[in-house]
This record gives C-alpha cells, structure tokens and sequence, in this order.
C-alpha cells in the first residue's frame, strides 16, 4: 500500500467519524426543537447517571436518567438529547424542566442550554471534520 492510498483510508475513516457525529447532533436538535415545539412540558427529577464507554479508546461518559409523571404513569430514562460526558452538568437530586411527547412519553428532551449548546458545537465539528476529511480525499485523488 502506497501512501496516497494510506492517506484516501485515514481520511476515510475520519469522514465516517464526522458523519456520525452530524447525524447524533442533528437527531438531538431536531428532538429538541419538535418536541419544544408539540411536546408537554413538565419537571422531571435525576434520579440517577447512566454510564456508557463511547469507544474503545475513551473512558465514556454520564447521561442524567430522569423521573417523571406523564398520562398517569411514571417515566423513567435518559433524554433524546442527551450527550455522554464526564462534564458534569447534572447531580442527583436536581430537578430539571423536560418536554416529552404527548402520546409516547419515553421520548423526552431537557430544556437546558448548556445541552443545545454542545450539540450545536459537536455539529460544528462535525462540519469542520466532513470538510478536512473530504478535501483530503479529493487532494489524494487529484
């Protein structure tokens, strides 16, 4: 394998990696914003963190698991528009606004800026990775 070759894999892969963070970004936004927009809003408490190891590589991160009342019954799980970090946004005890679907309560997202905020950031990346990524590409191939 020649390094023109090498070079078109690495960029390649790293083309797959900023796809799947555009996609994860843009599915938390779009829930977000459609649920915001047609959902219920109501208080939900963290009753607990749902540890998950990203990668390989990465040590993983923390998602706040939430507890609610919605249509006479208690739901409990972790938001549409959850990101896993080990920023710590959210401690046990805490209690948070949500917006939840009217008919399927399980799909529910915060109402919190710092959330919005690092998907918007991660969609950003995202862009700025898919544009090296496939500049490389087409570097290597012309």
């Amino acid at each position: 394998m020649d390094d023109k070759t090498g070079i078109i894999i690495a960029c390649s892969i790293i083309l797959l990696i900023g796809l799947r963070l555009l996609y994860s970004s843009i599915i938390a936004l779009s829930f977000y914003y459609r649920l915001r927009s047609n959902g219920q809003r109501t208080k939900a408490v963290i009753s607990g963190l749902e540890h998950k190891k990203l990668t390989l590589l990465s040590r993983g991160g923390d998602a706040p698991v939430l507890t609610f009342q919605a249509n006479s019954q208690t739901v409990s799980g972790v938001a549409v528009n959850s990101i896993y970090s080990d920023i710590g946004f959210y401690k046990i005890g805490t209690h948070v606004e949500i917006y939840h679907d009217k008919d399927n309560p399980v799909l529910f997202v915060i109402k919190n800026r710092k959330e919005q905020i690092l998907a918007i950031f991660i969609l950003l990346v995202s862009l700025f990775v898919l544009t090296i990524s496939i500049w490389g590409i087409i570097k290597q191939i012309g």
